[in-house]
């Protein structure tokens, strides 16, 4: 029987069996190794890149890659400022009908805490805009 380390409390019968791999050896470890090293298989990250690593491989990622998925997974279809205002009008008036379903199917009670909700978490993400300017002027990253 092999105990974990864990559980042999230093009996040397069964740290001699003990055969789970140390963290060097994970197959995590030995993938984010061998990606770091300029001669191996693995494809080297761009300049842009984010390496996403999980047990049995890395595999990287870059902002070029992250576009084309949003773009053929129909995400980004056109960037022009009415269709973002567009975008906007259709999520809040999504909000509105199902917070209006709520009230019905609900109660006033429910469909007010789901409104309070939904204003405090609009404004909590414009409070990140502010913190997101102080950070950047902090260290002078242009617009």
């Amino acid at each position: 029987m092999v105990l974990p380390r864990s559980m042999s409390n230093g009996d040397p019968e069964a740290l001699a069996e003990d055969n789970i791999p140390s963290p060097m050896e994970s197959p995590t470890t030995n993938a984010l190794h061998r990606e770091a090293t300029p001669s191996s298989p693995v494809k080297q990250s761009d300049s842009d890149g984010v390496t996403l690593a999980r047990a049995g491989g890395a595999h990287n990622f870059s902002s070029k890659d992250f576009n084309a998925l949003e773009i053929a997974g129909g995400l980004i279809h056109d960037t022009s400022f009415f269709s973002r205002v567009g975008l906007v009008a259709v999520t809040v008036l999504a909000t509105i009908v199902f917070g209006v379903l709520i009230y019905f199917f609900g109660g006033s009670k429910n469909a007010e805490l789901f409104f309070t909700a939904y204003f405090v978490e609009q404004s909590l993400s414009v409070d990140n805009l502010f913190v997101f300017l102080i950070i950047f002027n902090n260290f002078y990253v242009d617009p």
